[in-house]
């Protein structure tokens, strides 16, 4: 697995793709965010801690910190 994380992403919107994950086999799904915000910063070890983003999301597991997040209306 790959997480393509743009490396100039500034903002997120929720509900609109933010990122690309490759699987093993070749498949590529969208990675959909899940509130809007200002992105702070991007985990450029992510995908050296591909297992970390299943057991340990907090501590060197996350893809990126937000700031100014802006709940969804349902």
């Amino acid at each position: 697995m790959y997480i393509d994380l743009p490396e100039n992403l500034k903002e997120v919107i929720a509900g609109q793709s933010f990122a690309k994950i490759l699987s093993g086999g070749g498949q590529t799904d969208d990675l959909i965010s899940p509130m809007s915000g200002q992105v702070v910063t991007l985990n450029q070890h992510a995908n050296t801690a591909m297992s970390a983003l299943v057991r340990d999301n907090l501590s060197e597991g996350w893809l990126l910190w937000l700031a100014r997040v802006k709940p969804v209306n349902i």
